[in-house]
């Protein structure tokens, strides 16, 4: 029997609800790893969506936000101020994008985890910047050098920021404090095309300026949000050492899976048998002594 006009509806709503959380899934377990400053303001938008919801239209979808949320809060709880530490990182949004969306859950508590934010990110850079000095002893000044923008890479990780922008301010300049400081008192980088910044780059080449704060961005930037690439690569072993092939040194399998995964990435392995052959057929003594000298190579 068909559907019913009712239930129709029903359904609609339901896809409406779970809609961000499919989009937001796909862009951190997809193919493309992101970098972590992506994870705060997605993850506060999954936040922000089951608060408008609790009081939906839709009886079913009112029925099923409180068990969400309840969890949902656990681990928002857990990870919110680490997401924020990384958020802070992206020259783009710095404190701003905290403030807003902290600003959005509970105005009344905004200043003080923002100040508490501040604390974390200088007691961490603290350590980086001890460990610095421990290991090197010149005692000179680093060189300065202008913060610069790099190449853009495109994507398309920010299409629902329209809110933000809305609010985003240019603050005023810092000078004579620590790098951090100086970092985070500077207005947010403007760039000409604001979705092709690639974050890695710009912290790579800003070193000189930053100093031991670029090593701790990039840190905090390659955080990931999943465990799925480290499933793929297990995934994939079971490929390069085989029945048929079980005698390379745990090193070479190692050094095979890397630069496989430098050269492909973590895409589908629906089609590994085009690129392997088929598993169970022996490779050739030229495969697999070929194996072994780009293995030395590398």
């Amino acid at each position: 029997m068909a559907p019913t006009a009712e239930e129709w509806t029903r359904a609609s709503n339901i896809c409406n609800f779970l809609g961000p959380f499919a989009v937001i899934t796909k862009m951190m377990s997809g193919t493309n790893y992101p970098t972590s400053n992506l994870y705060f303001y997605q993850v506060w938008m999954i936040h922000n969506w089951l608060r408008n919801n609790e009081e939906s239209d839709d009886e079913v979808v009112r029925f099923m936000v409180p068990p969400m949320k309840e969890k949902f809060d656990k681990y928002w709880d857990d990870v919110s101020g680490l997401f924020a530490m990384a958020a802070v990182f992206d020259p783009r949004f710095k404190l701003s994008i905290v403030d807003h969306c902290l600003g959005k859950l509970d105005m009344r508590t905004k200043d003080v985890k923002v100040k508490n934010l501040r604390e974390r990110l200088s007691i961490l850079f603290e350590s980086y910047d001890k460990k610095s000095k421990a290991n090197s002893p010149s005692t000179e000044p680093r060189e300065t050098v202008p913060p610069k923008t790099c190449e853009p890479v495109s994507t398309e990780m920010f299409e629902n920021y329209t809110d933000f922008f809305a609010f985003r301010k240019v603050s005023g300049v810092g000078s004579g404090k620590t790098p951090l400081e100086a970092y985070l008192d500077e207005p947010p980088l403007e760039v000409s095309n604001f979705k092709s910044l690639n974050i890695l780059d710009f912290w790579k080449d800003n070193a000189h300026h930053y100093g031991d704060l670029a090593g701790m961005a990039c840190d905090l930037l390659s955080i990931p949000i999943t465990t799925v690439a480290s499933k793929s690569s297990f995934s994939i072993g079971s490929r390069v050492l085989n029945k048929y092939r079980s005698r390379l040194l745990p090193k070479n399998v190692q050094a095979l899976i890397c630069t496989r995964n430098w050269i492909r990435g973590y895409e589908s392995y629906q089609n590994e048998e085009e690129v392997f052959g088929e598993e169970d057929k022996p490779p050739s003594i030229e495969s697999a002594v070929g194996d072994e000298v780009e293995v030395a190579k590398v």
